[in-house]
């Protein structure tokens, strides 16, 4: 009899703790995971807007005026990294003069590699660094 009694508070905890412990933060928690991995569509007016720019001051002033300091910070950072990485700089060079991480020059080493292209072309036509394999293809033309 003692022990029935143990097992029906028992049960009764256990359903008490389920319905309002775990089932209602599951689902809270399956509707925001849900929403987070719903594919969104992505919106051109940002990148039409940068392209409406003027000059380089209205650049850096629309840029302080949409991201974060840091945020900021962190683009500027990563372009310097990969300038440097096309200059054929090592590691430790560039972690002494751009204050970046190795996991930070690692990951940019990554785009510049597998990436879509777009920065290492636009790094050499701004700052006239040349591409290493397309002056060995135009030295063995000649």
């Amino acid at each position: 009899m003692y022990a029935a009694i143990i097992s029906k508070m028992e049960y009764w905890l256990l359903l008490r703790v389920y319905n309002n412990i775990i089932e209602q933060p599951f689902y809270g928690r399956m509707e925001q995971t849900m929403s987070k991995n719903i594919r969104k569509e992505r919106k051109y007016d940002l990148y039409k807007a940068i392209l409406d720019l003027k000059d380089l001051d209205e650049c850096v002033k629309f840029f302080d005026d949409l991201c974060a300091v840091t945020e900021v910070r962190v683009m500027e950072q990563r372009y310097e990294v990969a300038a440097m990485l096309l200059d054929h700089k090592v590691y430790s060079e560039i972690m002494e003069a751009s204050n970046a991480s190795s996991a930070t020059i690692s990951r940019v080493n990554r785009m510049l590699n597998y990436g879509t292209g777009v920065l290492p072309e636009l790094i050499r036509r701004t700052k006239g660094i040349e591409d290493s394999a397309a002056t060995e293809e135009e030295a063995s033309e000649e």
